[in-house]
């Protein structure tokens, strides 16, 4: 509920949001609410992303800079 009025106040917010699929394993994703008009009226817009195996990748590389750097 927090997010989502932070969003209609903000107009636009982006979180990373962890879920699980049904046979339990863990994704994660990049959450955008955006306020737009529609019909003269104001709806919130949300679209999601799995940005699961970026995040791997950018874990991974960031562990490698701290050993060999």
């Amino acid at each position: 509920q927090e997010v989502v009025e932070e969003a209609w106040e903000k107009k636009e917010i982006e979180f990373e949001w962890e879920l699980f699929r049904f046979d339990g394993t863990r994704f994660i994703t990049l959450v955008n609410l955006t306020v737009l008009e529609y019909n003269e009226e104001p709806v919130l817009l949300v679209t999601w992303r799995d940005i699961t195996e970026p995040k791997k990748l950018i874990d991974s590389l960031q562990l490698y800079q701290e050993r060999y750097s």
